[in-house]
């Protein structure tokens, strides 16, 4: 919704998620206890992805599958 309110948000929306997704990696190793490279170094998921609320990684949806 605050990128409809604001579009020229979605400039800075690839570093937004970069830096996130920077974070989350930071988070999930110290969490788990697992080594970075145990992870994709940059965020594998598109923005519209990220952005779609019915969009869930791993769904049959998500890869194709609607059987």
């Amino acid at each position: 919704m605050l990128l409809r309110q604001s579009p020229g948000l979605k400039s800075i929306l690839p570093e937004s998620i970069a830096t996130a997704y920077a974070d989350a990696l930071d988070l999930a190793c110290k969490e788990t206890g697992l080594p970075p490279e145990t992870f994709p170094m940059e965020c594998p998921y598109p923005a519209a992805q990220i952005l779609d609320d019915d969009y869930y990684p791993g769904s049959r949806e998500s890869m194709g599958r609607h059987d």
